[in-house]
């Protein structure tokens, strides 16, 4: 099953600033999420709302945290892996 993709607006800027080669990452890494919420089983739970799963998904390079509301996966943040500050 794929699911539709939206971004929150705190990600847009962060995503602007990205060189292409980062960007094309980061789409590639939205892309498996869309395909799979836990591509490669390494996404983890990170915070329970009520009736809301923040998860977050985190690679070398970038972490993304989104949740999935009925077939729409909501992206709620990105930011790099390490020592960088998250988006604003």
């Amino acid at each position: 099953m794929q699911y539709t993709l939206r971004l929150s607006v705190p990600v847009l800027p962060f995503l602007r600033a990205l060189s292409d080669a980062d960007r094309r990452e980061v789409r590639r890494l939205l892309g498996l999420i869309q395909l799979d919420p836990s591509p490669d089983n390494l996404a983890n739970h990170l915070i329970l709302m009520p009736a809301v799963f923040y998860t977050v998904y985190a690679t070398a390079r970038f972490w993304i945290v989104y949740h999935v509301n009925g077939n729409v996966i909501v992206v709620n943040n990105i930011g790099r892996s390490g020592l960088s500050e998250p988006t604003p």
